[in-house]
């Protein structure tokens, strides 16, 4: 992966920094990152985030080809991750899984926004045409930062997901169409192209 950092500022004017993750020098900083989380939040994901050898092999995946992940940065620690994930097989290797967590003191600030968009530019600049990511009904925050992303609501499965108190929550299935995006953007760009012939 060669993407340069971007900076944003948080809603406490605090500089933010999303990067591309460095499978050997993150590994002791993302299992701090896992490890330091509310059970409440670690509980969705999908892998033993906080077990250094799970982790380990997880990041030996990332290839800027199929795998990808990044990391927002504060102040020296990792306080979100994100990751992109495209479908192995032939018939949908135009889609790919986004899914990522932020830090529970940082996530009223703004983080997940810059982290989730700059996972759609990967996923758009390595020609992926379709984006889809899952989350819980009472994930407001991160729901609203998918919008914000350009994913819509496609669907909901009904009580599939169950918090560690046994509490069973709607999930929401979300997708951001990359493809009609960059197809609406060519027609306007052809727009602009042609001619003023009012005149």
């Amino acid at each position: 992966m060669t993407s340069e950092a971007t900076r944003f500022f948080l809603t406490d004017g605090r500089e933010l920094v999303i990067r591309d993750c460095e499978p050997a020098g993150d590994l002791k900083a993302l299992c701090r990152f896992f490890s330091e989380l509310p059970a409440e939040i670690r509980n969705p994901l999908r892998y033993g985030v906080t077990d250094e050898e799970i982790l380990r092999a997880r990041l030996a995946q990332l290839d800027g080809q199929n795998h990808w992940r990044v990391v927002a940065e504060l102040e020296g620690r990792i306080v979100g991750d994100a990751i992109l994930d495209r479908e192995p097989y032939s018939w949908t290797r135009h889609v790919a899984c986004l899914r990522g967590v932020v830090a529970p003191d940082v996530v009223d600030l703004g983080a997940a926004r810059p982290l989730f968009r700059g996972l759609v530019a990967i996923g758009a600049a390595a020609g992926i045409e379709l984006l889809y990511s899952e989350v819980a009904d009472s994930d407001v925050i991160r729901r609203s930062a998918l919008e914000d992303a350009g994913f819509v609501q496609e669907g909901i499965r009904r009580r599939y997901a169950k918090t560690s108190d046994g509490v069973r929550h709607d999930l929401i299935v979300m997708a951001n169409d990359l493809e009609a995006i960059w197809h609406h953007l060519g027609l306007l760009l052809e727009e602009m192209d042609q001619p003023d012939r009012s005149s």
